[in-house]
């Protein structure tokens, strides 16, 4: 009783993050064309007559939470989302893959880029209700995922785990699918 549609970041096609991002409108217009097309994903989904468009959740996880807090604040048919080891900043992920950038270049590209941050989107999710899972040994600092937290709407949970970036324990697992059907149930 369950339909999933799987998203791909830009670079999924095995090409790294940094290389056709390191200009900061680059970047921009690929980061808005991803938010751009999940809202179509979710137009796709609520046009087939054998789901229930009223029980819509997203799942994303690192640069699929970043878009996803920037998706809750402008997608209102998303009952709930699930926000895996993302921040509220994409500049955050642009700093820890592309060391290179420093200096003007780096300031550059943060005020390019900083309009779009989630964090702007986030606090507009309601009546979306928000399950955030961090991991306590992740490379992006606690302050980074508390800040994202913070500028949610509520209704929201936050939950950390003693695990990295990739989430791969059976807690956090289970903590998703159980928060996701008591949602959808309603």
């Amino acid at each position: 009783g369950m339909a999933s549609l799987v998203a791909e970041a830009p670079w999924a096609q095995g090409e790294v993050f940094g290389p056709k991002l390191a200009e900061p409108e680059t970047a921009r217009e690929a980061f808005t064309r991803v938010v751009k097309d999940l809202r179509r994903a979710v137009d796709f989904l609520v046009s087939r007559p054998e789901i229930d468009d009223s029980r819509l959740a997203y799942t994303g996880h690192s640069f699929g939470a970043l878009v996803g807090g920037v998706l809750a604040g402008v997608e209102k048919r998303i009952r709930a989302f699930v926000l895996m080891a993302g921040t509220g900043s994409f500049m955050d992920v642009v700093s820890l893959n592309m060391p290179f950038l420093e200096g003007p270049a780096l300031e550059r590209y943060a005020q390019v880029i900083a309009p779009i941050d989630p964090v702007h989107y986030i606090a507009h999710a309601a009546p979306s209700e928000l399950f955030f899972q961090f991991g306590r040994q992740d490379d992006f600092t606690q302050d980074q995922f508390e800040r994202f937290a913070q500028a949610a709407s509520e209704p929201k949970v936050v939950k950390w785990y003693d695990t990295d970036h990739y989430f791969q324990i059976d807690e956090a697992q289970e903590d998703r699918l159980d928060w996701l059907q008591t949602r959808l149930r309603k």
